[in-house]
């Protein structure tokens, strides 16, 4: 027997009406349930990964067919003196900027060792990539150094193609 769309309701059911207990055993299987296909979700608990880092690490296979979203849900997230690498084809959306808070200490936004006097930095708490987006979330750096940043996507031939919204940004230092 089928139940019609939203013929069962909150309003419907009595309070603790479905529990645990209530359920049978194997009632519920990974096969009656829908998944989204290439999101993985952060969270303080319930999600894939509770680590923002963790969850960008996992991505290996990512590409201009087969993209992904990292989906953070409301929290704060301190990665310490990590960076979360963005990756071309990966998609990080919070929970909105006001819910969604990634934080770290990240001290190196300094001079390129690579090309002398050239002060573009290379690393913020987030670290943009090409054909990829940030949105919805809020990054913070409370690291000690005077030129700290909290997202990086400037250098043009790293960051073709990468899209930023509703991102609220914020460093101790002279940089953002």
């Amino acid at each position: 027997t089928k139940i019609a769309p939203k013929a069962v309701t909150a309003d419907k059911l009595g309070a603790a009406a479905v529990t645990s207990a209530k359920i049978a055993l194997g009632a519920v299987t990974a096969d009656k349930v829908a998944f989204y296909n290439h999101v993985i979700v952060v969270a303080p608990s319930g999600g894939n990964f509770t680590s923002p880092v963790a969850a960008l690490n996992s991505i290996t296979d990512a590409s201009e067919t087969n993209p992904y979203l990292v989906k953070i849900m409301p929290g704060v997230y301190d990665i310490g003196g990590g960076t979360v690498q963005m990756k071309p084809f990966v998609s990080i959306e919070g929970s909105g900027a006001g819910a969604t808070q990634i934080l770290g200490t990240q001290n190196t936004c300094d001079e390129n060792p690579a090309v002398s006097g050239d002060w573009r930095p290379r690393y913020g708490v987030v670290t943009g990539s090409s054909n990829a987006s940030l949105r919805s979330l809020s990054v913070r750096n409370n690291g000690a150094s005077t030129v700290n940043c909290a997202v990086v996507a400037i250098l043009a031939s790293d960051c073709d193609g990468m899209g930023i919204s509703d991102v609220g940004a914020q460093a101790r230092g002279t940089n953002i």
